[in-house]
């Protein structure tokens, strides 16, 4: 590094501290007006794409799980449901298997097509939990032991659905109804 002997160096002028001054102002001015704004807009349009899109991805999957575990709970496959649901809720799906008999199998068989589900509306309680309305259609409905099952043309059901570890399950509570 050089060294400067400051003998050497002449004083400025006072024109030359008042425009040394100014550009300074101006520099400072300008930041402010321009840069901080643009800089709180940047950050704002990064956070709201990255919430956007995570809650895009959440939305999505939260949507997959219920329409998964709809379609196999009310076609009454119990066991391809069970993966949708939390360890909680295994017991509501062992009791809907065990209430199954032969002739409820052969009304299962005999059906046309299988139920179909429609997600009509998902409440959001906060991050990790949702309640979800689905359109359940051309489904039967178990009804009381020994008789045969209802057919029914079309009914809504309300889903709890909890987040765990970055996945979406069903939590049940009792049987839907």
């Amino acid at each position: 590094m050089k060294n400067i002997d400051l003998s050497e160096t002449k004083p400025l002028s006072l024109h030359e501290i008042k425009v040394y001054q100014d550009f300074k102002f101006y520099m400072m001015k300008i930041r402010k007006t321009l840069l901080s704004p643009l800089f709180a807009c940047c950050a704002a349009l990064a956070m709201l794409m990255g919430n956007s899109a995570c809650s895009g991805d959440n939305k999505d999957q939260l949507e997959s799980t219920v329409d998964s575990f709809s379609t196999a709970y009310f076609n009454w496959r119990f066991p391809a449901a069970l993966k949708y649901c939390t360890p909680q809720s295994r017991q509501w799906l062992v009791f809907a298997a065990s209430q199954v008999n032969k002739s409820d199998v052969e009304a299962l068989r005999n059906k046309q097509e299988g139920a179909s589900c429609k997600i009509d509306d998902i409440d959001f309680k906060d991050d990790s939990t949702a309640t979800v309305k689905v359109v359940v259609s051309n489904f039967l409905a178990m009804d009381t032991i020994g008789l045969a099952p209802q057919a029914i043309a079309e009914k809504t059901f309300h889903l709890h659905a909890i987040e765990r570890q970055g996945t979406w399950k069903i939590a049940l509570e009792g049987l839907p109804n």
